[in-house]
């Protein structure tokens, strides 16, 4: 693959066009930065004066020096997003080929891409400080968080460049990113969570203790989750495993529980750790996903 690659070039222009699209809808509805309103910084000591509010007083200070003093805060200018997406084998689902590059439309993969391009636009039109992680497939992505347009196009050129492959390994790319994340930041998981909850669930805690706001978009294809098809099938995993023959007839409804049981188990997985995770199915629209983001509702 060269910088001229005519595919390549084809998806960046169809990432900027579609992130122009949705950034101009949601911007025209008028909704709120994703900005923390909350997220402030210790900055220093101030005396005491009568009148003064008592509620920063430090009292651990008025114990050591017999003195009142008043912490002072001052809000963060920015918010710093970064971005991890997983592209590992099972977000190719939907791509008859079963190589290359997915559709950028109609499959989890081309989903996840447009997503992460999109808030990567919505954010850098802002002016804020955008970071991209990509988890999985057929090459190592880690861009560090910075504004502005060029970097927004280099965002955008790699999640075009890349191709879904391999396995995610969730737990431990979790925990690798986490130490890195800057304190009350945006971290933002785009993945489908096919993998056993138990083994990344925990890593989630790196960045609940770094007080960060935790957002994850869980990846879902309506056919996996309604098995729709009429006879029976052969499933396989293009990330390892053992092939199961399935008879949908006999299995739709206790396999449509045990899913619905398994989406509950990944939005509580981040509700622990304080953040929220939206069901994000490939069929629906992507300003319906952010809006409800950018809204604050789970």
């Amino acid at each position: 693959m060269t910088p001229w690659d005519p595919e390549v070039l084809g998806r960046i222009r169809h990432l900027q066009l579609v992130s122009k699209r949705v950034v101009d809808s949601l911007l025209q509805g008028a909704h709120r930065s994703l900005r923390l309103g909350s997220a402030v910084e210790f900055a220093d000591y101030q005396e005491y004066s009568p009148g003064d509010s008592i509620r920063h007083l430090d009292w651990k200070a008025l114990a050591r020096t017999d003195r009142l003093v008043i912490k002072r805060f001052e809000a963060e200018t920015e918010l710093v997003c970064n971005l991890v997406v997983d592209v590992s084998g099972d977000l190719a689902t939907g791509h008859a080929e079963g190589r290359g590059r997915p559709p950028l439309d109609g499959t989890k993969f081309g989903f996840a891409i447009c997503l992460a391009a999109t808030l990567a636009a919505y954010l850098q039109r802002h002016g804020e400080p955008v970071g991209l992680s990509v988890i999985g497939g057929d090459a190592v992505v880690r861009i560090p968080a910075r504004p502005g347009k060029s970097h927004l196009a280099q965002i955008h050129r790699r999640l075009a460049e890349v191709r879904p492959g391999g396995v995610a390994d969730l737990g431990l790319r979790l925990a690798e990113l986490a130490p890195g994340m800057r304190r009350r930041s945006l971290v933002v998981v785009i993945s489908d969570f096919m993998e056993e909850t138990d083994s990344w669930m925990g890593a989630l805690g790196g960045f609940g203790r770094r007080n960060t706001d935790l957002v994850g978009f869980h990846m879902l294809d309506r056919r996996e989750m309604d098995l729709d098809f009429a006879e029976p099938r052969v499933l396989y995993s293009p990330e390892g495993g053992a092939d199961i023959t399935l008879d949908p007839v006999g299995a739709r409804q206790e396999f449509r529980e045990v899913a619905a049981a398994w989406r509950q188990e990944v939005k509580g997985a981040f509700v622990r750790q304080g953040g929220r995770c939206y069901e994000s199915y490939s069929d629906r629209p992507i300003e319906e996903v952010l809006r409800r983001m950018i809204g604050g509702r789970s």
